[in-house]
């Protein structure tokens, strides 16, 4: 027996008008990292999980250098990641 475990193509289907009402926001305001919508995420998200602030970044190696920036290890501690 195959169990589907979600339906993309449906849910997309139901967002639709909402994903891309969005993504033509974005395009037309040619910001696409940083800018309005962006903040309104860290917001809404930091909201969502109860945190004063959150952080929207572009990739992993962006994390890790603001987490290392931010918390006082010494020099010679090694900040090791998952790949």
């Amino acid at each position: 027996m195959q169990i589907p475990l979600i339906d993309l193509k449906r849910q997309y289907q139901a967002l639709q008008p909402e994903i891309e009402a969005a993504v033509l926001e974005v395009l037309a305001g040619a910001q696409y990292i940083m800018g309005n919508n962006v903040k309104a995420f860290e917001k809404e998200f930091a909201d969502y999980i109860g945190v004063k602030h959150a952080i929207a970044v572009g990739n992993g190696r962006a994390s890790r250098e603001i987490t290392r920036a931010s918390v006082p290890l010494p020099t010679a501690i090694a900040c090791l990641t998952p790949m």
